[in-house]
């Protein structure tokens, strides 16, 4: 939207235009975090982008964030002296709730709905997808015009058919999946183009429940994505997390490498680590946000409540008659 504002004096009128005002987008995050109790941050870990959490923090060693860092906390534990805030740490702010997200709308306006278990594996601008019900098995489709696919839960008799989907593959597009209940990454998720190198690629994973790296999974893992993991479709504690299988069993699998950013309701294990340091089981967080999602985030995203941003302004002065 453009915003006109108009104001007059005894002969001139000044006209002062915003451009380009529009709700914020959840992909705004780097890292956005919800539940009781409190995030742990430690050292080495960098934040390219905003960071929010609506409890807590806990600071330790030597992080560092380029972006704001904010809280609805109005305490933190640990210790700030080296910790390196390039735009400032901020507590006691507005929080927000990934409750508000709307999937009925999501489903009303998705190219593609598809019921239960889905399995989507990209080829750069098309994509093979596996669900038993529509008796599809690797069939090859392009991706939805308006980049949004749904995958629904549907009864089926006394019981409930979750929607799942199952993703992997590389990108060349922009998609929105949403699921109902779980996204599973199954393997490598890159974009054909990397952001660092001029993509306009661009995907989100929007869970009604948890975002789920499976074991199937090898190690040192790309996932080239914004995810979300809300818990808001499901009624158990501690849903809406982003997490490894068998993180604690899996043999040490290096980096899991997520280029986009994280929102969670509960924030899910990846790995364990020994006392020193060194790598136990499972991953080691490397997250990079991706900075394109500031203003340009995966095609119908979820908004935030109540938060606008505009692009840029100008202003000219408009003589007029006096009479």
């Amino acid at each position: 939207y453009s915003v006109l504002s108009v104001g007059a004096v005894p002969g001139a009128r000044r006209l002062v235009i915003i451009e380009g005002l529009h709700q914020q987008s959840w992909a705004k995050y780097a890292l956005w975090y919800n539940t009781a109790g409190e995030l742990v941050i430690t050292g080495g870990e960098k934040f390219y982008g905003l960071v929010h959490a609506n409890c807590p923090f806990w600071f330790q060693n030597d992080p560092e964030f380029f972006e704001k860092c904010t809280s609805a906390a109005s305490t933190f534990s640990g210790s700030t002296n080296n910790v390196t805030f390039h735009a400032g740490f901020e507590m006691g702010v507005p929080s927000n709730s990934m409750a508000a997200i709307n999937f009925s709308r999501l489903l009303g306006d998705a190219g593609m709905v598809v019921t239960g278990l889905t399995c989507i594996t990209f080829t750069n601008s098309n994509m093979r997808v596996t669900n038993a019900r529509m008796g599809w098995t690797n069939q090859a489709m392009a991706i939805p015009s308006n980049g949004l696919i749904y995958v629904k839960s549907v009864k089926s008799g006394y019981s409930t058919i979750p929607g799942d989907a199952k993703v992997a593959g590389v990108l060349d597009g922009r998609l929105t999946i949403t699921a109902d209940n779980d996204i599973y990454i199954t393997n490598r998720i890159q974009y054909a183009v990397h952001p660092t190198n001029g993509s306009d690629d661009a995907l989100g994973l929007l869970a009604g429940r948890d975002v789920v790296v499976a074991s199937s999974c090898p190690a040192n893992l790309d996932v080239h994505a914004h995810i979300m993991a809300t818990g808001s479709k499901t009624a158990s504690a501690g849903d809406g997390s982003f997490w490894v299988q068998n993180y604690n069993t899996r043999a040490p699998s290096g980096n899991l490498n997520v280029y986009g950013g994280i929102a969670q309701n509960d924030r899910g294990p990846v790995g364990t680590v020994y006392n020193n340091g060194d790598l136990a089981s499972g991953f080691k967080k490397n997250y990079v946000y991706d900075t394109r999602f500031a203003n340009n985030p995966p095609p119908c995203y979820p908004t935030l409540t109540n938060e606008y941003e505009w692009s840029a302004w100008r202003e000219k002065s408009i003589v007029v008659d006096l009479w």
